[in-house]
């Protein structure tokens, strides 16, 4: 395991298992968890025996958001966007752009930023335990984190607009009823769930998985015939990648696929 005192990251089977690490403040985002964590998603992205990622966090909370630092300290406009606003862009920009699947872990609290940086991975299980909260109403705040933009295209714009609107606590088993998360499993086993599932995928064929995250990511903000357009340029380019070919044989063989043997 490696680490930096905010951000712990251990690799199984070629799966990068990241854990936020600041249990005392509820992993809130500050600059030494922003920094370890942008280390370990180019770490992800740069390292080719990577195949995917889990995000966690230690304690708990999973993610209370941005940090504040106590109240007596003067907030402007300018710390708020060279801070907060920065540190969104900084995380959520680049787990967004990572071809490589990035499987939520959830143990508890994702709160404001949180819940919007959890709502940043490809797929979430959490604990029965966990909750995700919008809670930047209650502080006279738009959300941030990229909610606005992740929150309507996962559950519609009137059940983003709910939590939004409120700031209400929505647990785990509502979460994965209303589509919000992928899986609420007992505190035992979302973990451990989470990264069996990585582990399927990181022995999947990459380029595709790959090019499937970052397309189904662009058609968010396609009409039909734009999807159809990038389908088809990607799929020729697929069909002559040694993946498929592997996955042709062992089709006719009747043999489970090796990818990623180039």
């Amino acid at each position: 395991m490696s680490e930096n005192h905010a951000v712990l990251t251990r690799v199984e089977d070629n799966v990068l298992i990241i854990s936020l690490n600041r249990p005392e403040i509820m992993n809130a985002l500050d600059s030494d968890l922003v920094e370890g964590f942008v280390a370990a998603l180019k770490r992800a992205g740069d390292d080719p025996e990577i195949g995917a990622v889990v995000l966690t966090a230690e304690g708990r909370g999973f993610c209370a958001g941005g940090y504040m630092k106590p109240v007596e300290m003067e907030i402007t406009p300018a710390l708020v966007r060279d801070g907060i606003v920065s540190y969104a862009r900084d995380i959520i920009l680049p787990m967004y752009q990572l071809e490589k699947p990035v499987i939520g872990a959830i143990n508890g609290a994702a709160a404001g930023g949180g819940c919007n940086l959890a709502l940043a991975c490809d797929i979430i299980f959490a604990s029965e335990k966990a909750s995700f909260i919008q809670s930047f109403v209650n502080v006279g705040l738009i959300p941030d984190f990229a909610g606005l933009y992740f929150l309507p295209h996962i559950i519609g714009a009137q059940k983003a607009k709910d939590m939004m609107f409120t700031g209400r606590k929505v647990r785990a088993a509502e979460a994965e009823q209303m589509g919000l998360i992928f899986k609420a499993l007992p505190a035992e086993e979302y973990l451990d769930a989470a990264i069996q599932y990585a582990k399927q995928l990181a022995k999947g064929p990459r380029y595709a998985i790959g090019l499937t995250k970052r397309l189904v990511n662009a058609s968010m903000d396609y009409d039909l015939f734009k999807v159809l357009e990038v389908e088809n340029l990607a799929q020729p380019v697929l069909s002559f990648m040694p993946d498929h070919e592997e996955g042709k044989a062992a089709f006719n063989e009747k043999r489970p696929p090796r990818f990623n043997q180039h």
